[in-house]
């Protein structure tokens, strides 16, 4: 996925048979004299001094942002876009013509662990969505479930290595860059669980009502503080249906504000 991370022959060759240039695949000369940390920082110093330059404008959208939305959901948004589009500048920015693609899961992968650069390779693939997935959970309670990350991580590979594939921009497209962006996103996350988002803290909910009202007792006020006094028309139903004695008035002492609850059963019947 990387431009960095250097191809494999056969993905080399996949690309040349559809016209594919990669000699300068990496912006600093031939593909086999492009190497180590040196060719990296050649190929993509600009995207680390550019994201570095970002970091005080990202500041002062978080802060802006954080009147309209509260600084926790500000600074998850900032932290989600700054930390993964460097990534995307990179993985997008076009190396050539042409495309290939592989399908098979784990080729691609095998194929990196027994090449002299597989921290570089595998490591920058499980970095690429590591901003994503630690930060989506914190963001949305919906999303603070492990597999809901890994599935957000995948969803955002797939976009992106269609997005390298329709627009031939001369890199090799493969279902293991998938695999390891999800996974890396997925262990982001775990490093951020202690701050995932609970519904019970962030979701708005209304005021709880009282479970069950007191048998026998009218309250003065329900459960969210508003006076409440049985009507008329209730008390004539119930005293019809027998389930509480006749009363002589309406309740007379619960419109006092300063009278005790008045337990039914303990009023003259009419």
């Amino acid at each position: 996925m990387l431009c960095s991370l250097s191809m494999d022959a056969r993905a080399l060759r996949q690309v040349q048979a559809v016209g594919g240039d990669f000699g300068q695949a990496c912006g600093a000369g031939d593909l086999s004299d492009t190497g180590g940390v040196n060719g990296t920082w050649e190929a993509w110093g600009r995207v680390v001094v550019a994201a570095i330059a970002a970091i005080p404008v990202a500041g002062l959208v978080a802060w802006w942002l954080a009147g309209r939305r509260g600084w926790r959901a500000a600074l998850c948004d900032v932290g989600m876009v700054t930390g993964t589009a460097p990534w995307l500048w990179m993985i997008l920015t076009p190396t050539g013509r042409g495309r290939s693609l592989n399908l098979v899961p784990l080729r691609d992968l095998a194929e990196q662990l027994a090449d002299d650069r597989v921290i570089e390779q595998i490591g920058g693939n499980l970095l690429v969505f590591a901003a994503l997935g630690f930060l989506l959970p914190v963001r949305r309670p919906w999303f603070a479930r492990s597999y809901r990350i890994l599935l957000a991580g995948a969803a955002a590979s797939i976009a992106v290595e269609i997005a390298q594939f329709a627009l031939a921009t001369g890199r090799h497209s493969s279902v293991d860059d998938v695999l390891v962006n999800a996974a890396g996103a997925c262990l982001a996350g775990q490093l951020s669980r202690h701050l995932w988002a609970s519904r019970a803290v962030t979701d708005r909910t209304e005021p709880a009502l009282p479970e069950e009202p007191t048998q026998g007792i009218a309250s003065e006020r329900d459960g969210v503080g508003q006076p409440t006094f049985p009507s008329r028309e209730n008390i004539e139903k119930c005293v019809a249906a027998g389930s509480m004695p006749a009363i002589r008035d309406e309740l007379p002492r619960s419109t006092d504000p300063h009278s005790r609850p008045i337990p039914l059963d303990a009023r003259k019947p009419a």
